[in-house]
């Protein structure tokens, strides 16, 4: 069976109705859509379903927008949207929520006045969560010491409203340091923040990677920072994507121009060495996470056209699972329409699968990495593989039953076999 993508994904996340896949394209309205896939998708005998879950919009931006972040809770779902507008080119944000149970389900855009995400005072918005089901966005603002705070908005029926970070965990001071949140991912019940902050010596500066962790709620106070080990090695740090299985996360950054990983358990973090894998300027990424407590990461070149190109046919995808995405890229210009059939391979980086006839990318450029592990993250070392982004460059990626998922701007979705059965063929 076919799985219906009509446009390049830029953000997922994994719902207990399945994989929810954030789509652009152009040629709908909205923009944004969204589209379900079964996670017991596959080939060999295993089938493939999808479904497009109807997405309303109530403003012009809300019609125009690209997902940022999508998360979910249970059947539960949240999502940010931006679109640039305005004298000044700024984003205008969206924010939409709704339910995608087994009769449908609809998301709806939740109309804010201009002053809850925008203005003189606004930094930009990181991602969403939930925190002991609680629903947050997350992102900066002016700070009431200097630079900007990290900020947290709730719920209060159909408004947001921003808490005071001030003398908080998420608060930027001299003395403790600049702080930015860049992506959040599901921890448990509760959410985790990734970022840097920036600390301010005598004479010198430091970015040092960190996280912020909360007990259950998104309680404002209970937040709190750490900062993770670097080790001998320099340069700005930074953590920008990650994942959590049954006892750990996996958390993935860069230290100076190297990839950097980390091991988190809840209480402390340990490093991981990543078999000195560079990562430039324009890299990212996209997303990481643990299958069966063995690390997955896709990094995403920045030298592909940044969207999909001309569909003359029919794209062909592998379809696996995905979790939580890091920060979603710049919306494509422009994307193609049309169905996905379902195929995959036993490797993310093996040779784009039979019957692709697009591609977002030109032939042959360095589009994306695939770096995993066969090795359980708590081995004292670890044997890493790096291959070729699989068709194209990859928009999103994380876990979700039982399998690696990758999308990449083709527009196709990649997965790994899943564990326990044969590889797919």
């Amino acid at each position: 069976m076919p799985v219906s993508l009509p446009g390049p994904v830029t953000a997922m996340a994994a719902t207990d109705a399945g994989l929810l896949l954030g789509t652009y394209a152009v040629s709908t309205t909205p923009r944004a859509g969204l589209t379900l896939v079964d996670p017991a998708a596959g080939s060999g005998g295993e089938g493939s379903a999808s479904r497009a879950v109807r997405v309303t919009a109530s403003t012009a931006y809300g019609k125009e927008g690209s997902w940022l972040a999508l998360a979910a809770n249970g059947t539960q779902v949240i999502g940010v949207a931006g679109q640039r507008g305005g004298a000044h080119g700024n984003v205008r944000w969206t924010i939409w929520r709704g339910n995608i149970g087994a009769s449908g389900g609809a998301v709806a855009e939740e109309k804010q006045e201009f002053w809850t995400f925008g203005g003189y005072d606004m930094g930009g918005l990181s991602g969403v969560g939930y925190g002991a089901g609680q629903p947050v966005v997350v992102g900066g603002w002016k700070s009431e010491g200097t630079g900007l705070d990290i900020a947290t908005w709730r719920a209060q029926g159909r408004t947001w409203v921003r808490a005071n970070s001030a003398r908080t965990a998420l608060a930027s001071t001299k003395a403790s340091g600049l702080v930015a949140a860049t992506a959040v991912i599901p921890m448990g019940s509760s959410v985790l923040l990734l970022g840097s902050t920036t600390l301010l010596g005598d004479g010198s500066v430091q970015v040092v990677p960190s996280i912020w962790t909360t007990t259950g709620s998104v309680i404002q106070s209970a937040w709190r920072r750490y900062d993770l080990p670097t080790g001998s090695a320099t340069g700005q740090a930074s953590v920008e994507a990650g994942g959590c299985g049954d006892g750990a996360c996996l958390l993935a950054g860069r230290i100076g121009d190297r990839l950097a990983l980390w091991r988190w358990d809840g209480r402390a973090a340990s490093t991981i060495a990543a078999s000195d894998v560079a990562l430039g300027d324009q890299e990212r990424i996209v997303g990481a996470g643990l299958v069966d407590d063995r690390p997955w990461l896709a990094i995403a070149s920045g030298l592909g056209t940044g969207g999909a190109g001309t569909s003359s046919g029919t794209e062909t995808a592998g379809v696996g699972t995905a979790g939580q995405a890091g920060a979603a890229p710049t919306p494509p210009v422009s994307g193609p329409s049309g169905p996905t059939s379902a195929a995959s391979s036993a490797s993310l980086g093996s040779s784009t699968a039979a019957g692709s006839t697009a591609s977002g990318t030109a032939a042959g450029s360095p589009v994306g990495r695939i770096v995993h592990s066969a090795d359980p993250i708590s081995a004292a070392q670890l044997a890493w593989t790096v291959e070729p982004g699989p068709g194209g460059a990859p928009t999103a990626a994380g876990v979700a039953g039982g399998r690696f998922w990758v999308a990449t701007d083709a527009p196709a979705l990649w997965a790994t076999p899943r564990l326990g059965l044969p590889a797919d063929r």
